[in-house]
C-alpha cells in the first residue's frame, strides 16, 4: 500500500507525551468582575472543577481559568432545532487573579463593558455584560499522544471523539513548562478491538499553529526521529 501521507508520524507511545483538549461549550455571560464570574449555559458542570472560560468582545479577547463554586438548574431553553433543552446557571470563582492574569482582565473588564465614570474604581465592581461571544471548556481531558507528525496526531481517547469537530489543544511534554498550543481537527476515530471499556484511536489535523508553537513542536519530532530511526535499521538486520 502506497504511503501518501505528506509528512511522516513518529511513534511517541510509552514516552509520556499528553494532549489535552478543551472540549467548548458556548455559554451566556451574564457578569463579571475581577474575581468570578455569572453564566449561563445548556448543560450541567461540576461543581469543584477547574474550567476556562473563554470571553470574547469586538476584538478583544481573554482566558481565565477558574474553579465552579456553585450550579443550578434554573429552567429550559429551546435551541435552534426547536429542541427544548435545560437551562443551567453557574458561579466561576477566578484563579490567581492578582496576577498579570488579573491585571488583563481588569483592563478587559475596563475597555469593553465598563462606563468611563466607573474604570478609576474598578476593584469589586461586578459588571453586568451584554453583546459578547464567549464559551467554557473542560480542563481535565488529557490523551495519550500515540503517534506525531508535523501535520497532525494520532490520540488514544475515551470517549469518542466527534469526526468533523474542532478542539483547542495542547501537548503537553514532561521536561516543557509551555505546551504546545494548536486549533485540531478530528479527521478520524475508530474503536481500539478488545478495549473494556471502549478506547478509541482519533487522527487529529492541526488546523491553526501560531509560528512559535510550530517551532517547538518540529523540535519535538526532530528529538524522535533518532529513536525511530534506528528501531528501523535494527528491523531491517
Amino acid at each position: 500500500m502506497t504511503n501518501n501521507r505528506k509528512h511522516e508520524r513518529l511513534s511517541s507511545k510509552g514516552l509520556d507525551i499528553h494532549c489535552k483538549v478543551h472540549f467548548t461549550t458556548d455559554i451566556d455571560l451574564l457578569n463579571i468582575s475581577n474575581s468570578g464570574a455569572l453564566i449561563s449555559l445548556v448543560k450541567p458542570l461540576h461543581i469543584g472543577q477547574k474550567y476556562t472560560l473563554h470571553i470574547r468582545h469586538d476584538e478583544k479577547e481573554i482566558s481565565l481559568t477558574g474553579v465552579v463554586v456553585w450550579e443550578r438548574l434554573v429552567g429550559s431553553k429551546t435551541i435552534e432545532d426547536g429542541e427544548i433543552v435545560p437551562l443551567y446557571k453557574a458561579g466561576i470563582k477566578f484563579d490567581s487573579i492578582l496576577t498579570k492574569k488579573g491585571t488583563e482582565l481588569i483592563s478587559f473588564i475596563e475597555t469593553s463593558f465598563l462606563p468611563k465614570e466607573f474604570r478609576a474604581r474598578l476593584s469589586g465592581i461586578r459588571v453586568e455584560v451584554s453583546d459578547s461571544d464567549s464559551a467554557i471548556s473542560e480542563d481535565n481531558k488529557k490523551f495519550d499522544v500515540l503517534k506525531i507528525s508535523s501535520s497532525g496526531l494520532l490520540l488514544e481517547t475515551a470517549p469518542q471523539m466527534a469526526v468533523g469537530s474542532k478542539h483547542n489543544m495542547e501537548i503537553n511534554l514532561q521536561a516543557e513548562k509551555e505546551p504546545i498550543k494548536f486549533i485540531g481537527k478530528v479527521a478520524s476515530s475508530r474503536k481500539i478491538p478488545g478495549r473494556d471499556p471502549n478506547v478509541y484511536e482519533a487522527g487529529i489535523e492541526i488546523e491553526e499553529m501560531s509560528e512559535e508553537n510550530r517551532a517547538r513542536l518540529e523540535e519535538l519530532i526532530a528529538s524522535l526521529k533518532p529513536a525511530d530511526k534506528e528501531e528501523d535499521n535494527n528491523q531491517t538486520d
